[in-house]
């Protein structure tokens, strides 16, 4: 199995759906700047190609849903990579909480932060969408969301 970006898919804007629609390609992991998130997820519906989305997942909440409802349509597989939820502090702290030792959580907190961007592009609002609370943000969500339930 090989992923996209084995086939040297280093320019997404005229390369990406040729490196999607690859028939070796059997999964795309999309790590791209946050406002082209939408448009390889929506490639990989059109070519029925399995998706691995990093953080955060869109710019917007509409973004998001219109992602989910289409990978849902598309019946392919879809899978959102937030990292820190499955760092060993957490997962410890979730095995705890699963097991009962600290009762039933109904509100937690949580605090991230880092020496700031490493690409350009964060700096762009169109680009990035919501900025440090939506960079962030998402994993504290996310973190809180393991701990309490995602119902």
């Amino acid at each position: 199995r090989k992923f996209a970006a084995d086939y040297g898919c280093t320019h997404w804007t005229t390369n990406m759906e040729e490196a999607i629609a690859h028939p070796e390609v059997d999964i795309v992991c999309i790590s791209l700047p946050n406002n082209l998130h939408e448009a390889a997820v929506m490639l990989c519906c059109k070519h029925k190609k399995a998706v691995m989305t990093t953080k955060p997942l869109g710019r917007n909440a509409e973004e998001a849903k219109r992602m989910l409802l289409a990978v849902e349509e598309a019946g392919i597989f879809n899978g959102y990579l937030e990292d820190l939820v499955y760092t060993p502090k957490f997962i410890k702290a979730s095995e705890s909480v699963r097991n009962g030792a600290l009762g039933r959580i109904l509100w937690a907190k949580s605090r991230e932060t880092h020496p700031g961007p490493h690409s350009e592009w964060f700096w762009d609002i169109e680009q990035a969408g919501g900025g440090c609370i939506l960079d962030l943000g998402c994993h504290c969500v996310e973190i809180t969301r393991s701990y309490i339930g995602k119902d």
